[in-house]
């Protein structure tokens, strides 16, 4: 048997606690049996929520308005029992006296993989059994939409509810799963995961003690001018990268800031063991933080929404080692540049990366502000690298530079992958292969081009 150390925590409604085990505890706790996570598991975020908001837009009728539900599981994890040889190991010791705990404890390392499963099952069975429409989920929060009016009388509270959330409670009813009253929310406007959501009004909102909260941890991280850099555990840097990601749900564009804190840590497998913050963490953090303490705190969604036809601009761009191209099919112009210093075959992703942002640069300098902006390129990388927003610590100043542009210009920003047979003019001009290009586009005008 195995007998971990057990703590509470305080919940968000005054006066409850929750019980927690603390199972990464010692040299053979009960988390180091299990596999690490080789990823995070996806779950339903803001994203999700967008996407059903904005097609909730295209399909109501004119005058119809949006509200927002959200129901809570009571208990979550505690729901799930273990397997019996499991339950040996999950012993409790409470005034000297050995209790097993069968169910999923809160502290294991499986305990939220196995309610993700668990609660993806009933909102199957949710949507395919009963009927509710689109239902979503952040571990125990499941939320979804409805229109205004659409009601049902849900009889164990005595109220009427929105519809789909009468279906969804009528689904925990028949399946057991408990619920409080006081936790069964709806309303015009919706706290989802810290975050207001107004539906009809298509924003997020990150409320300005959440903004305050959210400084104060970035805070801890940033070395202070004349200090020296302070260490912190693996798991206190998993809880500012979850924290982040939280975050980013309303300013999307300040995911670089986490670069150099996953380089940190990824390769760190002991969560206790200290690791010391660098400058190069600290600055990117700091850079963040600037954003974080001007930009409103609103996310608008439907700025998202916008095809091909819309964009402003359409460009492609390519390099070699030698040089950097970029071509405006509307404008039928081409430029390229050519380096002078030279480095070795494995960097030309980032001689790529950087024709991508000198193409962004001359977009942004070309455009109104708040345009669309496309950009083509032929290597899938340097398209993740500026989708995501997420990139190795050598990539992440071109990153953090197209940010600090969109962010100027207030412009939106689609990088898309081309073969590259359709990308040969941007490929000719990267090798100041003249011939090539005017055989390819005979009215193109060609110029020069600096790189930020």
């Amino acid at each position: 048997m195995y007998c971990m150390p057990i703590f509470a925590v305080p919940k968000e409604d005054p006066g409850e606690f929750r019980l927690v085990t603390h199972q990464s505890y010692g040299d053979f706790s009960l988390n180091s049996m299990s596999v690490p996570h080789a990823r995070p598991f996806p779950m339903d975020n803001m994203v999700r929520l967008g996407d059903l908001l904005l097609r909730a837009h295209k399909e109501k009728l004119p005058g119809q308005r949006l509200i927002l539900w959200k129901s809570d599981v009571s208990e979550a994890y505690r729901l799930l029992p273990m397997h019996p040889y499991w339950q040996i190991k999950q012993i409790n010791t409470v005034d000297g006296e050995r209790h097993v705990d069968r169910n999923a404890a809160f502290g294991g390392r499986r305990s939220g993989d196995i309610f993700i499963g668990f609660i993806a099952l009933v909102l199957w069975i949710a949507k395919f059994i009963y009927g509710v429409e689109n239902p979503s989920s952040w571990m125990d929060d499941c939320f979804g939409l409805g229109y205004e009016g659409d009601v049902t009388y849900y009889a164990p509270y005595r109220r009427y509810i929105p519809t789909n959330q009468a279906k969804l409670l009528q689904c925990w009813d028949n399946l057991g799963i408990p619920h409080k009253e006081h936790k069964q929310l709806s309303g015009p406007i919706l706290k989802i995961i810290g975050l207001l959501v107004d539906p009809n009004e298509l924003t997020i909102t990150l409320p300005e003690e959440g903004r305050q909260n959210f400084l104060e941890e970035i805070n801890r991280y940033i070395i202070p001018s004349g200090g020296s850099p302070r260490r912190y555990t693996v798991r206190d840097w998993q809880h500012l990268a979850g924290y982040s990601n939280w975050a980013f749900n309303v300013f999307p564009l300040l995911r670089p800031m986490l670069s150099n804190v996953y380089d940190r840590i990824n390769r760190v497998t002991d969560l206790d063991k200290r690791v010391k913050v660098t400058r190069a963490v600290s600055n990117d953090l700091s850079w963040a933080r600037n954003y974080i303490k001007s930009l409103s705190g609103i996310h608008l969604i439907r700025e998202h929404d916008w095809t091909l036809n819309d964009a402003s601009i359409i460009l492609y761009t390519d390099a070699c080692l030698s040089g950097l191209g970029i071509w405006s099919p509307r404008e039928e112009k081409g430029f390229y540049h050519t380096f002078t210093d030279p480095l070795p075959s494995n960097f030309i992703l980032y001689r790529k990366a950087l024709a991508t942002l000198t193409a962004i640069e001359y977009a942004i300098q070309t455009v109104p502000w708040k345009s669309r902006i496309v950009i083509y390129s032929d290597n899938a990388n340097v398209v993740s690298i500026f989708n995501t927003l997420a990139a190795k610590p050598l990539y992440n100043p071109l990153v953090k530079h197209a940010v600090d542009l969109l962010l100027a210009s207030d412009c939106q920003l689609r990088v898309l992958w081309v073969s590259t047979d359709e990308n040969a003019v941007a490929d000719a001009l990267s090798r100041r292969d003249m011939d090539r290009t005017f055989a390819l586009v005979p009215t193109i005008h060609v110029s020069t081009i600096t790189p930020p």
